[in-house]
């Protein structure tokens, strides 16, 4: 067992490392940066736990602008064009096809969420996932420089835009998102205090239910999240605050205190989501360490059981073939 203990622990802890460096990575990436000659504006949040990337851009209402992605070069370069009034389309630029005509992504995956003209400005916002087959352009998920391409044209129709053109560059900037909604235990046992707030999302944490049906765990604001505590007066009446899983019942008794979770543990809310990914992963870790001390403990002693019968049949082989060192004559006896 010591042996496998020994041989288990490197890889257990390589596993752990590589598991919790993973999944402790920011959920967002932030850039956003006035482009040089063009002017437009240009804002990105890159989302590695929903996989998606939303781009903001703004320029002259009366032109066309568009900002390519990954490069300093035009020609194949991934890009996002608002022409026209209202049309907004993601390209593969093409350098000899001066109004783009034939460079739009097929089967393009990009989604429109706003487009809005305030005075002389135009403002358009556009999802689309990270990873993106069709264009062939996948966004960067960590901290670092992001080389892109803007121009702006003279008219609405996309158009050569002469010299209004810049290569430029943003910086990603990891960002520590805190979670909005959170799973809090309503239940009147304890045990579920720790519990519920492994529930990820709305559907897992209101499905954990008693055998009578009742819930145990609720989906709330995050900022709604308490716990009850005994203030220190009746010592009686410490499982009681214990029990109450609400400020209205909590504040009710003299002898109980509600805190608000979000501002006694701060550092926990703010990285609520990475805490319960790394708790989920010290426990598959636990797992793994469970499983792989079980195999190799079978492997361990079913090998132990084969060298004992193989060692066993060969001394009886031995012994059935011993040939006495010395010739005694029993007849001299």
């Amino acid at each position: 067992v010591k042996t496998c203990s020994i041989i288990m622990s490197p890889i257990t802890a390589i596993i752990v490392v590589y598991s919790i460096a993973f999944l402790c990575d920011a959920t967002e990436f932030e850039a956003s940066g006035t482009l040089a000659t063009t002017g437009i504006d240009v804002s990105l949040t890159i989302d590695d736990i929903a996989q998606t990337v939303e781009i903001t851009m703004t320029g002259l209402s009366n032109n066309w602008f568009g900002v390519g992605f990954g490069g300093s070069a035009m020609n194949n370069r991934y890009a996002i064009i608002a022409s026209g009034t209202n049309t907004v389309s993601d390209h593969l630029l093409k350098k000899s096809d001066n109004c783009q005509c034939n460079s739009g992504v097929t089967g393009s995956q990009l989604t429109i969420i706003s487009d809005s003209i305030s005075g002389q400005d135009r403002t358009v916002t556009v999802t689309r996932p990270i990873t993106d087959t069709s264009s062939g352009y996948n966004f960067p998920t960590s901290a670092g420089s992001l080389s892109v391409i803007s121009a702006q044209g003279s008219g609405s129709s996309i158009s050569y835009h002469g010299s209004n053109k810049s290569p430029d560059t943003l910086t990603l900037s990891e960002v520590v998102v805190g979670p909005t909604m959170c799973c809090t235990n309503v239940a009147h046992q304890n045990k579920w205090k720790n519990q519920c707030p492994m529930k990820m999302n709305e559907n897992k944490c209101e499905a954990v239910t008693s055998k009578s049906g009742n819930n145990r765990c609720a989906w709330i604001d995050c900022s709604l999240v308490g716990e009850c505590n005994w203030n220190m007066g009746n010592k009686g009446s410490q499982k009681i605050c214990k029990k109450l899983t609400n400020q209205v019942d909590c504040d009710a008794k003299t002898f109980c205190d509600w805190t608000f979770t979000n501002s006694a543990h701060n550092d926990k809310i703010l990285t609520n989501n990475k805490s319960i990914m790394v708790k989920n992963t010290n426990q598959a870790s636990y797992l793994l360490n469970n499983a792989i001390f079980i195999v190799l403990s079978s492997i361990f002693i079913f090998g132990a059981l084969i060298y004992c019968v193989c060692k066993r049949g060969k001394q009886s082989k031995d012994v059935t073939t011993h040939k006495p060192l010395l010739n005694y004559n029993y007849n001299s006896v």
